[in-house]
């Protein structure tokens, strides 16, 4: 072993015993123990309030994107209501039912009126007209004319 060799394990034994004496010692090792509990405390601490904060924001962005939602929902109720009203109203109107009316490929509104020579109905009292009903041979289908 050369002398530098020697004097570097001397270095060591004195480091290490020197280790082993202040950690023998009670007072450095509470040191220790207070001071890495504070380290840790103060990390979990600004950990959790991070976590917090994010989950304060997303929240609020959820509210408010519940509220966007809850609002569309109650225009689309109001809307759907309106066109319910509208098709009772347009279901309520005078209808005019026609039997024995012969079905054909093509039926125009006007023939059906110049064809039927209603007297108190002019052609631009007739909205629309339409046959119901599922057809059978031999039976035309009634017309309703709105």
């Amino acid at each position: 072993m050369t002398a530098e060799q020697v004097e570097m394990r001397q270095l060591e034994q004195l480091v290490q015993d020197r280790v082993k004496e202040l950690l023998s010692s009670k007072d450095i090792v509470s040191v220790i123990v207070e001071a890495v509990t504070s380290a840790v405390s103060e990390a979990v601490i600004r950990e959790l309030k991070e976590t917090v904060s994010f989950n304060l924001e997303e929240t609020n962005k959820l509210r408010g994107d519940s509220r966007k939602i809850e609002e569309s929902l109650r225009e689309t109720k109001r809307e759907h209501f309106l066109a319910q009203d509208e098709l009772e109203q347009y279901q309520r109107r005078p209808n005019l039912h026609v039997f024995g009316f012969p079905e054909s490929e093509i039926q125009h509104i006007d023939v059906a009126h110049n064809k039927l020579q209603l007297p108190h109905v002019n052609i631009s009292d007739i909205d629309t007209s339409h046959r119901v009903g599922a057809r059978k041979e031999g039976n035309p289908r009634p017309i309703i004319m709105k």
